[in-house]
């Protein structure tokens, strides 16, 4: 029996931790009409859109960086290519929160960050899949 750390599940772990504030905001950001009607305090609700958007912005920026540093942790032996579709995936993904920064912050451009999160944890995963090598 192995008791040491499986760094793979230690960063992904830490990946999603991340990811989830991403997913559960942009969604409440696009419906945050909603929220306010129905007085949950979603973070859109409670802040505002705009406000809301600097914060969903940051957390993309943390992501990105948390995503990139498999390749320092070398997990793995993760290829370099890993670290160039997670840079690629992770760029888009700031491209989307800016869109909701400057953008207006209207809930369209919130619905957009919502989707993508749903490709970007997808791609995320698959990926450590892949690279893990224990599923082929």
């Amino acid at each position: 029996m192995n008791s040491g750390v499986n760094v793979t599940a230690l960063y992904l772990a830490i990946l999603l931790f991340a990811w989830i504030p991403m997913h559960f905001w942009s969604f409440a950001a696009s419906h945050s009409r909603d929220y306010e009607n129905a007085g949950i305090p979603m973070l859109p609700a409670v802040v505002g859109l705009r406000k809301s958007s600097f914060v969903l912005f940051g957390n993309s920026l943390l992501l990105g960086t948390i995503a990139a540093s498999s390749f320092f942790l070398n997990i793995n032996g993760l290829l370099p290519a890993y670290v160039a579709v997670i840079i690629v995936i992770s760029v888009a993904l700031c491209y989307f929160n800016a869109l909701a920064v400057f953008g207006g912050s209207s809930e369209k451009n919130f619905r957009s960050v919502y989707r993508f999160s749903h490709v970007y944890i997808s791609v995320m995963l698959l990926m450590l899949i892949l690279m893990n090598g224990a599923y082929l």
